[in-house]
């Protein structure tokens, strides 16, 4: 395998500014080898802080590229860190045409030998994929990271609204987009930036719940819709287990440039760290990719077959396959039936339905699919949550059976309520009786023609629901089982429905519930073996976290009959010697059995900043909200004295 070699010292060029169309000037941190000579050049974009939150964690990619011959640019999104303007809310089209202007300046520096190329995770392989979307000339390649291409996958799943990890998420934000930049430059600049940011940024959730659908607020955050402008070559690094799992199959399929997929088996995070295992040397395989795309060397890397994933279940396995759906797939129906059966033929008896009562605690044993990259949250035994729904298995499977690409669930349905919710979750049940997930999906009943337009929900009329669960690849075991579980509820990941029901799910001749699932067979001929390495030790030496501390645990009351989630984790960065930054992070989320309607979240995110040219700066945002209100909030205090504050509500 030909590779560039670590050959360069690192020179690192600090707030280097780069001007937008508008006049507004958007802050980039160079990482370079420290050499004469133009080099390709690859940029990260994100409202994280090139200074302190993200580019710590990430220091070893940063060095990694420039001791091989690429400037990595480090580019503050406008209205954050120590660039300009402001960000009045996530994921804006102004941001994407941002990054065009930021890669074409880049492509016309002394030092760029005008290849560029785009990398990030979340919301930075949100932003390489969108402004791809826009074609820049310069950009030659991309490769996002656990990304997607619709803004409402993050928001609304299925056409629900996101709960506990959006509302961690735009706590967080607040704080992020109201501290005080950690470059502190002698002209002053940065106070100006930060003035600017006080006055005009404000908080990021409430708006989302006035944009249920993909109406033209939400399209503007969704490359869905341009894919087809893409002329990067891309390659796309995803997680089962992770919050964006549509996403990366979107893209795929949606692009005619060159292009591969890898999908692990991890949560939200970088690849070479998070859970769960294996990881992967992901740097490494950047290199390769933009070894051929920006320097043309030859890697091999475009002779291997475009997709490679990992098999989750018992003896989880590295696998490629050439095209995805997989064409060799089997769809296999099962039908309802009732005393919880799934079987391959329909059902002609009499007893023609089930029902159950809308549980709006249901959903805890899924995990936690947050955006924080936390090592905690994969999914627990299933049975708790099945208890409090209806379900549906089969047989123990004759033999070792593969499940990959998206299970359907075809529901007729109604519910009694004028408003509802769907989740369909498949899972492995194994012969001691532990219940583990394999996929999930969720649909809005009043979206369950399109996401496009909300229609009215009829109580008691029966409704033919298709719900497409996640894509994904598990092997599950001879001898074990497949049950469907299907409920009203999956909190805290969604906001339950507030609105009491009974909800009835129907298995008759006229109404036949199905779930068709692609099982796969073996690949003959076999295609090579993946190409991933394991990852290296770190050669960055300077140490960027004093600790991580995350936790998580859930709390039942049989009496009130109400579970709480609690989630958060606190997390200390070295930014310099004298200056660290601690973030704390805590949200809490309960919900209730007895009145859905009383389902509540509150975050808490606090920036504590030690060694800043002002001192001691603490910044506090909290925000707290129902399925209907919401108040935020922001205070910042330096050295103990407050200096600022400013509230936020709805409706």
């Amino acid at each position: 395998m030909k590779l560039s070699e670590p050959e360069y010292n690192v020179k690192v060029r600090k707030n280097v500014l780069i001007p937008m169309r508008d006049g507004v000037n958007l802050a980039v941190d160079l990482y370079m080898p420290d050499a004469p000579g133009k080099f390709p050049a690859v940029m990260a974009y994100y409202p994280y802080h090139k200074d302190d939150y993200i580019a710590k964690p990430m220091v070893e990619g940063l060095f990694e590229f420039a001791r091989k011959g690429y400037v990595y640019v480090f580019l503050d999104m406008r209205g954050t860190g120590s660039s300009e303007g402001h960000q009045p809310e996530m994921m804006r089209f102004q941001q994407w045409e941002d990054g065009y202007d930021a890669v074409e300046w880049i492509s016309q520096q002394p030092w760029c030998d005008g290849n560029v190329g785009m990398c990030g995770i979340s919301y930075g392989g949100y932003t390489s994929i969108n402004v791809a979307s826009l074609n820049p000339p310069h950009l030659k390649a991309i490769l996002p990271i656990q990304g997607d291409v619709t803004l409402s996958s993050f928001t609304h799943p299925g056409g629900a609204m996101r709960c506990l990890g959006l509302n961690l998420w735009c706590c967080k934000m607040i704080g992020m987009n109201f501290m005080p930049p950690m470059y502190t430059d002698d002209e002053g600049r940065w106070m100006e930036v930060w003035n600017y940011h006080l006055q005009h940024n404000k908080e990021w959730l409430f708006s989302l719940y006035d944009h249920p659908t993909e109406d033209e607020f939400m399209r503007e955050g969704a490359a869905l819709f341009r894919l087809d402008k893409i002329k990067a070559a891309t390659y796309y690094m995803g997680g089962w287990r992770d919050l964006f799992v549509e996403g990366p199959f979107l893209l795929y399929n949606g692009i005619t440039a060159p292009k591969k997929l890898l999908m692990g088996p991890w949560k939200h995070g970088l690849p070479d760290r998070i859970v769960p295992e294996p990881n992967i040397d992901y740097i490494g395989e950047m290199i390769r990719w933009f070894d051929y795309w920006l320097k043309g060397i030859d890697t091999g890397i475009m002779d291997e077959p475009p997709i490679t994933i990992w098999v989750q279940g018992a003896n989880g396995k590295w696998h490629c396959e050439k095209e995805w759906p997989i064409a060799r797939r089997k769809e296999t129906i099962f039908y309802l039936h009732p005393e919880s059966v799934l079987e391959s033929k329909p059902y002609e008896g009499k007893k023609e339905s089930d029902n159950f009562t809308h549980n709006a605690t249901v959903g805890t044993c899924r995990g936690l699919e947050d955006p924080e990259g936390l090592p905690t949250g994969l999914p627990l035994d299933q049975r708790d949550d099945e208890a409090l729904s209806l379900t549906y298995a089969t047989q123990p499977l004759p033999e070792d059976t593969e499940i990959t690409g998206a299970p359907i669930v075809n529901l007729f349905a109604s519910t009694s309520a004028d408003e509802g919710v769907f989740v369909a979750k498949l899972n492995d049940v194994a012969p001691d009786g532990s219940s583990a997930s394999i996929t999930y999906g969720i649909l809005n009943v009043a979206q369950r023609e399109s996401r496009e337009k909300i229609l009215p929900v009829k109580p008691g009329e029966v409704y033919e629901l298709s719900i497409k669960l996640c894509d994904t690849s598990y092997l599950v075991k001879t001898g074990h089982r497949l049950r469907l579980a299907i409920a009203s509820s999956d909190f805290p990941f969604i906001w339950p429905t507030p609105k009491a029901a009974v909800n009835t799910i129907y298995h008759s001749q006229k109404y036949p519930g199905r779930i068709v699932i692609p099982f796969v067979p073996e690949q003959k001929p076999s295609l090579p073996e993946p190409n991933l390495r394991e990852v290296p030790p770190p050669t960055q030496p300077p140490p960027t976290m004093e600790y991580s501390r995350p936790y998580w645990h859930i709390e039942r009351d049989p009496v009130a009959s109400t579970v709480t989630v609690y989630n958060g984790v606190e997390d200390k960065f070295i930014i310099s010697p004298t200056t660290t930054l601690e973030m704390i992070l805590h949200e809490k989320a309960v919900a209730s059995a007895i009145d859905p309607a009383e389902t509540r979240a509150t975050t808490e995110c606090c920036f504590n900043i030690e060694g800043h040219k002002l001192g001691t700066v603490n910044v506090k945002a909290n925000v707290v909200t129902t399925s209907k209100t919401g108040h935020a909030a922001v205070n910042i205090t330096v050295n103990d004295l407050l200096v600022f504050s400013k509230r936020w509500s709805r409706p």
